[in-house]
């Protein structure tokens, strides 16, 4: 069993059927939405138990990640559902009596934060620095978008985390984090 083995050529398998994970000039290979949610559920078990820093950092803002084209918005909801499994897999059990933040050194990551935010709702920081960013950056010239399916036309959300996508994934990830714990 390769469960909680953080087995690095198991990693980069799963990593391939991952888009956000693989370099841009890469990511134009359509890989089907239901096999990117099977290759997360899989990260989660291959990494069970290791608080490992980045697949805990990737899971966090996948749970919150916007739709940027049309090609990701289909089965969006049970994506999100296994990157927050994955995220409770691979911090099993680590919630303590205090917090995970203090016990595996990942407490600039603010899991519980926003563990918290992607389930009561609320306006999306992460999104608004982003724009802010965008438009702060006014000594540069525009760039033309040439591209629109870099956009997508199906959804606008606004300025708002949207919970019926995230709180699901939200609420497993925290349930498995603090299995165990009594908290």
């Amino acid at each position: 069993s390769m469960r909680g083995t953080c087995d690095i050529s198991v990693s980069k398998m799963l990593c391939l059927h991952i888009p956000s994970l693989i370099p841009q000039h890469f990511s134009t290979i359509d890989v089907a939405s239901t096999v990117q949610a099977a290759a997360v559920a899989g990260a989660g078990l291959l990494y069970e138990g290791s608080s490992h820093r980045m697949m805990t950092e990737f899971l966090l803002n996948e749970i919150g990640k916007r739709p940027s084209n049309d090609g990701n918005v289909l089965d969006r909801e049970a994506y999100t559902l296994a990157c927050g499994i994955a995220l409770g897999m691979v911090n099993l059990c680590k919630g303590s009596e205090g917090s995970l933040d203090t016990g595996a050194g990942l407490a600039d990551l603010k899991i519980e934060e926003r563990l918290h935010r992607y389930i009561v709702g609320g306006v999306d920081d992460d999104e608004m620095r982003r724009r802010y960013e965008e438009n702060d950056r006014l000594s540069l010239p525009p760039i033309p978008s040439s591209n629109t399916a870099d956009k997508c036309s199906c959804i606008y959300e606004g300025d708002s985390i949207n919970i019926d996508v995230t709180a699901p994934g939200a609420t497993l990830a925290l349930g498995l984090i603090y299995m165990k714990s009594g908290n």
